[in-house]
């Protein structure tokens, strides 16, 4: 988004300024099989507190990135709520469906799609016909699909805020017998339970559960 384009520079272990007026601050578990072969990651997201202060936004996601630090491509599927008309997102009334991409760790873009509903199966899987091609999935359904220049990486579950005081975002995935958060090595074929994190990111502030799931993120 706009406003943190560049947050994934120095994410996980350190969330960079995304302009010189504006952080995002991140809490995150991660995972990166021993093969790494990772190729999708899927979770039941259920959103329990989205709140926005005057000009932030929340975002509660399932991520794929190439890398851990530096620069990285990536794509996420979420629930989005916003009150910055700066965020390549823009800003809106109420709670969207949103999948950010970037394919080249600089340039960030962002599709909403109305979505009334919560704790829904979302998923970010590359597919199987082709290189560097991935989908977004909202319950099975493929929602778009995008050229991200990498066929694995590391997957993550994550809850993200414009760093201001008012910002709060409470979410638990694989919560009330939702899908739990789940990685794929054969672009969706089949999936198995992530049942420990490689690791986890939070810079200032975040509670972060532990895999396999329930897992709540709150900051």
């Amino acid at each position: 988004m706009s406003r943190h384009l560049r947050i994934l520079a120095f994410v996980i272990f350190f969330v960079g300024a995304s302009s010189p007026t504006a952080w995002a601050s991140q809490g995150v578990d991660y995972f990166k099989n021993s093969g790494n072969t990772v190729n999708g990651s899927r979770s039941g997201i259920q959103r329990l507190v989205m709140t926005p202060g005057s000009g932030g936004f929340t975002f509660s996601s399932v991520r794929s990135q190439r890398t851990i630090s530096g620069p990285s491509e990536m794509i996420q599927i979420g629930y989005l709520k916003s009150n910055d008309s700066v965020l390549d997102c823009g800003s809106f009334s109420g709670v969207k469906l949103a999948v950010e991409h970037t394919g080249d760790g600089v340039h960030y873009f962002c599709d909403t799609y109305a979505d009334a509903n919560n704790n829904e199966r979302l998923a970010v899987v590359k597919q199987s016909c082709c290189g560097g091609l991935w989908g977004a999935y909202q319950s099975g359904t493929l929602k778009e699909t995008d050229y991200i220049a990498y066929d694995t990486g590391y997957v993550f579950v994550v809850g993200e805020v414009l760093s201001t005081s008012s910002d709060t975002d409470s979410l638990c995935f694989g919560c009330s017998g939702a899908t739990a958060w789940q990685y794929t090595t054969n672009s969706g074929a089949s999936y198995a339970q992530i049942n420990s994190e490689t690791g986890q990111g939070n810079d200032g502030g975040w509670s972060i559960g532990h895999a396999p799931s329930p897992i709540n993120i709150h900051d």
